[in-house]
This record gives C-alpha cells, structure tokens and sequence, in this order.
C-alpha cells in the first residue's frame, strides 16, 4: 500500500504482484497505489492458499486456488481502467519476462 515503495520495485524493473487483497472492499489504498503502477510492470497471483478474493471468501470458499485469479483481473482492470483482455495479456507477458520464458 505504499506508493513510493511501489514505485521503486518498478524503477528497478521489478514486478507488483496482485492478489486477492485487491478485491476486499477496505483496500482502497491498495487500490489507489495499484491504479499508478504502469501495467507493464503487473503480474497477478493467488498467494494460494491464503488471501481468496473477496467474492470467493464471500461464498464460503476459504482456500484460495488460481480458478479465482479472474476475480482479480476483474477489479484491476476496473482499477486501470482498461479492458479485461488487455489485462490479463499483459499480466500474461510480465509474467514471462518476470520467470525468464519463452513464449
């Protein structure tokens, strides 16, 4: 939830992983930082089993699984102001820069 921190993984070519955390009602500060973060600089996670998206948790469903990572583009892309699509290619592409593959 800290901008300037944020802001430094980035200038140092580093990746801002979001998870489940983004879609709480009480994160707007995540957010807020989330919202200023270039998205070539994204990736999406589960931190799995802990953190299930907000609307996961709300169901009853405790154990958090990469089934619900849509959840979390859902509100990022609301949060970029972009479409999910876009989102989620992007994340798909830092991810491999971020782990060094080919596509």
């Amino acid at each position: 939830e800290d901008l300037k921190a944020a802001q430094k993984v980035v200038s140092l070519g580093g990746f801002i992983g979001v998870g489940g955390v983004l879609t709480y009602p009480k994160s707007e500060a995540l957010r807020d930082v989330i919202s200023q973060i270039p998205l070539s600089h994204l990736v999406i996670e589960t931190d799995a089993p802990f953190l299930t998206p907000h609307n996961a948790r709300k169901s009853g469903l405790k154990q958090n699984s990469p089934q619900y990572l849509p959840e979390v583009i859902e509100v990022l892309s609301t949060v970029l102001g972009k479409s999910q699509d876009e989102v989620s290619e992007a994340c798909f592409e830092n991810s491999l820069k971020l782990f060094n593959l080919a596509r």
